[in-house]
This record gives structure tokens, C-alpha cells and sequence, in this order.
């Protein structure tokens, strides 16, 4: 009787540390999750501002004649390697947690 009452008393301390660990790594869970969201609407803000000042580069070379004739292929192109730039960057950052949904969402944005 008394080697059962010192097993569930072990097993009793047993739950409460592995308890207590489990609330931690949750904690720290919860703080990477949201360094990591932080992260990804940083990098989604600069590639929309990247795209703006690339747009404006052309725009003003467009506007005093630097591209000449082939102002407007240098611009469909700069827009297709500057999508395929975008997605390659946002599937790799999906990789990294559960964010297929807010992937697709700033893909779309």
C-alpha cells in the first residue's frame, strides 16, 4: 500500500513539472508566433514599397524618354519578375508556420 501511495505521489509531481513545461513551450509558442506574423507583414510592407518606387523608377524614366521605345516591354517584364519575386518569397515564409491562409491572402494583395 505504502510503494502505491509513493508512486502516485511521483507520478503526481510528474504531471505537475511536465504541466508546468507544457505552459511554457506554449508561452514561448505563442511569442514566436506572433514575432513570426510581425515578421511576414514587415516583409509583405517592403515589397509593397519596393514595387512603388520601382513603378515610380519607370514611370519617370518612361516620362523623360530614358526607355525610349521599349519603355513599355521593360515594364511588363519588370511586373513579371517582380510577381515571381513575391511569390517565391511568400511560399517560402508559408513554409515556415501553419499560414497557408494568410499566404494566400497577401498573394492576392
Amino acid at each position: 500500500m505504502e510503494k502505491l501511495s509513493d508512486d502516485l505521489t511521483q507520478a503526481m509531481k510528474k504531471i505537475k513539472h511536465l504541466d508546468a513545461s507544457n505552459q511554457e513551450l506554449q508561452e514561448e509558442k505563442r511569442a514566436l508566433t506572433y514575432q513570426l506574423e510581425s515578421l511576414r507583414r514587415e516583409i509583405a510592407s517592403a515589397l509593397h514599397e519596393r514595387d512603388k518606387a520601382l513603378k515610380e523608377c519607370n514611370d519617370l524614366r518612361e516620362k523623360f524618354g530614358e526607355l525610349g521605345a521599349t519603355a513599355e516591354d521593360g515594364r511588363l517584364l519588370l511586373g513579371d519578375q517582380t510577381k515571381k519575386s513575391r511569390g517565391r518569397l511568400l511560399d517560402s515564409l508559408g513554409a515556415l508556420g501553419d499560414g497557408q491562409g494568410r499566404k494566400e491572402l497577401m498573394r492576392e494583395g
